[in-house]
């Protein structure tokens, strides 16, 4: 990972308590949430992701909690959910996907959901990643029985592009 870099690089771009990379092929914002302590920091690193000249305003995003270094507590996830009800999000269209890979990290962005009183057709919450980017690229309208039509080329090539996203641990 080299912070700072440009994403149309193909590499990740550092803001604070998370990196990101843009995908505009595949249309999805790779998020990687480091650090949940402070929600003003945290919220207004997401808003920075709107600068990056990649950004379009339909891009769907893939949030991974798997980087975490503590799971946030419900007072936590309650003050991010609201400094980022405030954000302005009007346009935005995209769904997001919260990758959370443990139990806690998965009832963490459940809550968020509740708290931001997100639709089901826009926020969901998986356990694994290649579930996230399905649901991200084939479930139109939140209908998950697309799953069902993936070809294995498809599911491949999501899995390619997810590994492709993905910084190493340091």
């Amino acid at each position: 990972m080299i912070p700072g870099q440009d994403a149309c690089t193909g590499s990740f771009v550092a803001e604070g308590p998370l990196t990101y990379s843009i995908d505009p092929a595949l249309g999805v914002v790779f998020v990687d949430l480091l650090k949940a302590d402070d929600a003003r920091a945290l919220v207004q690193a997401l808003q920075r992701i709107r600068l990056n000249r990649m950004f379009r305003i339909g891009l769907h995003a893939c949030i991974d909690c798997d980087y975490l270094r503590s799971v946030p507590s419900a007072n936590r996830v309650c003050a991010i959910a609201e400094l980022t009800s405030r954000v302005d999000t009007d346009g935005l269209s995209g769904r997001v996907a919260i990758v959370g890979v443990s139990s806690e990290a998965c009832e963490s962005a459940r809550l968020f959901g509740v708290f931001v009183k997100a639709t089901a057709s826009r926020f969901r919450v998986f356990r694994t990643h290649r579930d996230a980017l399905l649901w991200l690229k084939l479930g139109a309208g939140g209908n998950e029985t697309n799953y069902g039509s993936t070809t294995s080329r498809q599911t491949l090539r999501l899995d390619h592009t997810y590994s492709l996203n993905r910084p190493t641990r340091a």
